[in-house]
């Protein structure tokens, strides 16, 4: 009770017991409930009753701007002619869609259709790619020709003739004066020149980039409406319009009204300017808002939020009105009469249970005083009762018990009390207590717990266990050679090797056999271990090395390459002595060369390692190969063709002639 007393006063101060009795400690349904919504609410109990009504005021505006924001946007909706937006990102989208109503360039409201879009987009492609060329062929040819080749039909016929059939002895004909007179018509300067036939061809691709650009003018221009200004056409402007309908056509979705969509946004079309201001202040809340949310565990509203309707959201925030009224009215009262003020609503409910918890001791402490004064008669002294006195006394109690096993009478139990301590029975006592403890010193650390547990229980026990001992001489010389023998085997981490065989129901002789036996195996595991040669393969390691032989054979044929062409560049004579010398030194003269038999008579070995083949008619081989000169087979190609007086000299040439 006084310490249940203490810990209020400490939670509240000295005024605890003027706290309201009508405070609860516990959560109410709806403070609960909000931790089980599909977005976690916020932790309640964490704030102080100025931060409580704070957000609860906050809350609340929140909760009305969201809703008189989802009206809003429910007639911007119908404005636009687009589906009333649910969630926040359709949200978004619309504010987006009215903002573009106001920008430029304005789209042609046929685009606000992905067909005809499409169309637009591929005739200002044509129409601006026509137009460039037909800009750059004037620029080209304007200087010199005058606008007349646009229409000239003799022009194409001029232009060819030019270039394909005045040639040599044709610029003498009366044809070629009467075509020069027609070019020299087509100039600026109405005179003619050379240089006017060399750019008739200019003339004529300014023609025919102006008839493209007509063509181009007669299909495409209709898709581009308004924008379509002949030359002076902003293609920039066309596209930029083309972007803009296609995010409004993205942003409308489906399910529009066409023609409300078009009166907003398109150039023809008025946007309703209440309409456009709405969209913008919501787009400005609605980003604030999002801006302000924040994760937990901060007073807020979360994150996740933003993936709500608007209604939800808003709903959010209605259901923390209530419990945050009601954190505050307790975190309030509380701290009325707290000296820790301001307290969060967590520790003024831990304040408020404290305090039950108190008054309820107290009462159970008053409705007790007579049973208590009965059982514990001179000890109790109500609240100044002292629990150490109480506990020595049962302390004694229990030892009084422990001794007298068979347990005792009132009139036995008074008499103890009153009895007086026997000094003799003391001294007898100690000295036994004294013997034990130096008789248990000599077993083991293992052994000491078990062995005062047997010497300190009842005297039957005691005396039969001193009867034990003295039956057994031989004892403690086999336990020390018992520790000796674990001693080695513990050295060898066998040490579990005894529990186990004694489990197990080795006799003494086979011990020494399972000893042997253990420490045999563990020598073979640890080389089967270790040495890799004694190591089981698997399937994958070999299929590894078959995979590496693979690859060095492989590289071992790529090699077999470098290695001929290292065997033949050993065999390639030296460039710059010998017969290679010859041959070198001849190929740098500018003249004064030796004769190519007298050259080949000097260097016929090195001219055959290096040419090995020759082919030559019948006389040159008479006229440049010495007579020594051999190969190893004569070929004739035609040889039915050749005399055989002009191929006997070919023929003694062979090897084997």
């Amino acid at each position: 009770m006084l310490g249940v007393e203490q810990s209020a006063e400490r939670a509240i101060g000295p005024a605890w017991r003027t706290l309201p009795g009508n405070l609860v400690s516990d959560a109410p349904e709806e403070e609960t409930l909000l931790a089980s919504r599909q977005v976690p609410g916020i932790e309640v109990a964490a704030l102080t009753a100025q931060q409580a009504r704070a957000t609860r005021q906050s809350f609340g505006d929140l909760a009305v701007m969201l809703r008189r924001h989802r009206e809003s946007l429910a007639g911007i909706a119908t404005a636009y002619g687009v589906p009333a937006p649910a969630d926040f990102d359709q949200a978004a989208d619309l504010c987006e869609l009215a903002a573009l109503s106001v920008a430029v360039p304005r789209p042609e409201a046929s685009w606000l259709e992905a067909r005809a879009r499409g169309y637009a987009r591929q005739a200002a492609q044509e129409l601006d790619q026509a137009l460039t060329e037909l800009k750059a062929a004037r620029a080209r040819a304007q200087g010199l020709f005058r606008e007349s080749v646009l229409t000239d039909p003799g022009l194409p016929g001029l232009a060819q003739q030019f270039a394909e059939d005045y040639r040599g002895l044709s610029k003498l004909s009366a044809a070629y004066r009467r075509d020069k007179r027609a070019v020299a018509g087509l100039t600026v300067s109405g005179t003619w020149t050379k240089v006017v036939t060399e750019r008739l061809h200019e003339a004529l691709q300014w023609r025919q980039a102006h008839e493209r650009a007509q063509t181009a003018q007669r299909q495409y221009a209709r898709h581009l409406g308004g924008f379509w200004a002949g030359e002076d056409t902003d293609f920039e402007a066309v596209r930029q319009g083309l972007d803009l309908a296609e995010r409004c056509d993205a942003l409308a979705g489906t399910g529009r009204n066409g023609k409300l969509l078009a009166d907003q946004v398109a150039r023809e079309g008025r946007p309703n300017t209440a309409a456009y201001e709405s969209a913008m202040e919501i787009q400005r809340d609605l980003q604030n808002w999002r801006a302000r949310l924040t994760p937990a565990p901060r007073a807020g509203g979360r994150p996740a939020l933003a993936l709500l309707t608007l209604a939800e959201a808003a709903e959010w925030y209605e259901a923390h009105l209530p419990p945050l009224e009601a954190a505050a009215d307790v975190a309030q009262a509380v701290d009325g009469v707290s000296h820790h003020a301001p307290m969060s609503l967590g520790q003024a409910r831990q304040a408020i249970e404290l305090t039950r918890r108190a008054r309820a001791e107290r009462e159970a402490f008053q409705e007790h005083q007579e049973t208590d004064r009965a059982l514990l008669g001179p000890l109790h002294q109500a609240e100044r009762t002292s629990p150490a006195a109480i506990e020595e006394a049962l302390a004694w109690a229990r030892a009084a018990r422990t001794i007298a096993t068979a347990g005792m009478s009132a009139e036995v139990a008074e008499a103890l009390l009153e009895s007086l301590p026997d000094p003799e029975l003391t001294a007898r006592w100690n000295a036994w207590r004294d013997a034990v403890t130096r008789l248990v010193a000599l077993w083991g650390a293992g052994r000491r717990d078990t062995m005062r547990a047997a010497f300190t229980a009842s005297f039957a026990e005691t005396t039969d266990m001193i009867a034990r001992l003295r039956a057994d001489g031989n004892g403690p010389d086999e336990w020390r050679s018992f520790q000796r023998g674990r001693g080695v085997l513990a050295a060898g981490h066998l040490d579990d090797l005894i529990d186990r065989a004694a489990a197990q129901g080795v006799g003494g002789r086979q011990f020494v056999r399972l000893v042997e036996r253990v420490v045999l195996q563990a020598w073979a595991d640890h080389h089967l271990m270790t040495d890799p040669r004694l190591g089981t393969g698997m399937a994958t390691q070999r299929d590894a090395l078959v995979e590496e032989f693979r690859k060095l054979d492989k590289e071992l044929i790529d090699a077999a390459y470098a290695q001929v062409i290292e065997v033949c560049n050993a065999r390639r004579p030296n460039p710059q002595m010998g017969r290679a010398g010859i041959i070198r030194r001849e190929s740098e003269k500018k003249s004064r060369h030796m004769p190519v038999r007298k050259l080949l008579a000097s260097a016929v070995e090195t001219v055959q390692l290096i040419k090995p083949c020759f082919m030559m008619s019948p006389l040159t081989v008479s006229q440049f190969l010495p007579p020594d000169f051999t190969f190893d087979v004569v070929i004739f190609d035609e040889a039915s063709q050749v005399l055989p007086h002009d191929a006997i000299n070919c023929a003694c040439t062979g090897a084997d002639h």
